[in-house]
């Protein structure tokens, strides 16, 4: 088999074990995912699809700073992924790290105008450093975006 062959069958073998671990994800059977995505980081350093997954597990987790690692990388590997950034925002936010986080929604708000999830989490972190008249404006935006948005008509209520 030539080397070329070799990295087919691992590419492959790559994503075979990266949509079993999406299935996973998905169950909410996250350890089992999490061991998945770190079994591929271990082939691929670099693989961006395992960085981001497992920056949201360590995310729900609660292991900020890791998924801050994970997910920074893997917005490095691909910074024009309004979906990376917006989950690096996520953890920065869970973190109560609210200027980065409102940087990363900013940033997936350039990539991607039409992105309700990233205006209302913007505005969540609006409302906590007591930018109330911001917060508003982008909550309304989100709602305008999608009427039926729950929480951001919540966070807007609050």
């Amino acid at each position: 088999m030539a080397i070329g062959e070799i990295c087919l069958v691992n590419q492959e073998q790559i994503m075979q074990q990266l949509q079993a671990a999406v299935a996973l994800h998905n169950q909410g059977q996250l350890d089992q995912a999490e061991v998945i995505y770190r079994d591929v980081l271990a082939i691929d350093v670099n693989n961006f699809y395992a960085l981001n997954f497992c920056g949201c597990i360590c995310r729900e987790k609660k292991r900020f700073d890791e998924g801050i690692d994970l997910l920074s990388r893997a917005t490095s590997l691909q910074p024009g992924n309004p979906d990376a950034v917006y989950n690096l925002g996520n953890v920065f936010k869970d973190a109560e790290r609210w200027d980065e986080a409102i940087s990363c929604y900013e940033k997936a708000l350039g990539l991607r105008a039409e992105y309700p999830e990233a205006l209302n989490n913007l505005g969540i972190c609006l409302k906590e450093l007591e930018r109330y008249e911001y917060s508003e404006i982008v909550l309304k935006r989100a709602i305008s975006m999608q009427p039926g948005f729950a929480c951001a008509w919540l966070n807007l209520s609050n």
